[in-house]
């Protein structure tokens, strides 16, 4: 670790390279010299007098001892690179945090906060444009088809067929779900939660809940339209898939 201390310098010498270079006579004279100036019977109404004259003292023993001036060399040239270094980066650290990590890290902090948000809106556009291109899809090849009897759209029989398992009877009113299905298996997204609940009625709202009270469990909160029949049939299509939905 890099000395706090410049044993040269506080005795008035060179520092650096030439200060590893000094040789002893010449530490000694510096030594003397600046012995007279901070000896305390020159310095009589001084407190710290007596502590600073034995701390010189101290530095001149390391500067006499071979080991310990090596080891002193070494930490004052770690010293040296390490400002030299730091004078070459922070100049460019703080170009780049202003040009590249700041801008990134707002940037970041928005899309985090308001990223459940515009996922769940992305993928209810999404849901809408591809129905809507698979219609178009269907019609074209309507206008394209011999005249004839016209063959029923995919879409259209799937309608029919909601129709006719849906009983008169049940009544069509907005209902909020909760829906489970087991950690550490397939994972539902908002935008596969959607295209699962959609046969059912019109999807409103999807959000994945954070937290679930039942362990080994993630959960999500479905606000959808649709017939009173909605439990029992999404809990017994959802019991068929690969990771089992439970719809309450």
């Amino acid at each position: 670790m890099a000395t706090s201390i410049d044993h040269y310098r506080v005795l008035g010498l060179h520092s650096g390279e030439e200060g590893a270079k000094l040789m002893e006579r010449e530490i000694t004279r510096g030594y003397k010299l600046k012995a007279l100036e901070l000896h305390p019977d020159k310095r009589p109404g001084d407190p710290n007098a007596h502590a600073d004259f034995k701390k010189l003292k101290s530095l001149y023993d390391t500067l006499l001892d071979p080991a310990a001036r090596k080891r002193l060399d070494d930490s004052l040239r770690e010293k040296r690179v390490e400002e030299m270094v730091k004078s070459i980066v922070d100049p460019w650290a703080h170009d780049v945090f202003k040009t590249v990590v700041e801008p990134f890290t707002k940037n970041l902090r928005d899309r985090l906060k308001h990223g459940l948000d515009d996922l769940y809106s992305r993928n209810v556009e999404a849901a809408k444009r591809w129905k809507q291109e698979a219609e178009a899809a269907e019609k074209k090849k309507e206008t394209q088809r011999p005249q004839g009897k016209k063959k029923e759209s995919p879409l259209r029989r799937a309608g029919k067929k909601k129709k006719k398992e849906t009983p008169a009877s049940s009544s069509t009113s907005e209902k909020t779900l909760q829906v489970l299905w087991e950690k550490g298996m397939q994972e539902y997204s908002a935008l596969q939660l959607i295209n699962f609940f959609r046969k059912f009625g019109e999807v409103k709202s999807i959000s994945l809940n954070e937290s679930c009270k039942e362990k080994n469990r993630k959960s999500a909160t479905v606000v959808i339209v649709a017939a009173d029949s909605v439990v029992v049939h999404a809990s017994t299509e959802g019991s068929e898939l690969s990771n089992p939905i439970r719809v309450v």
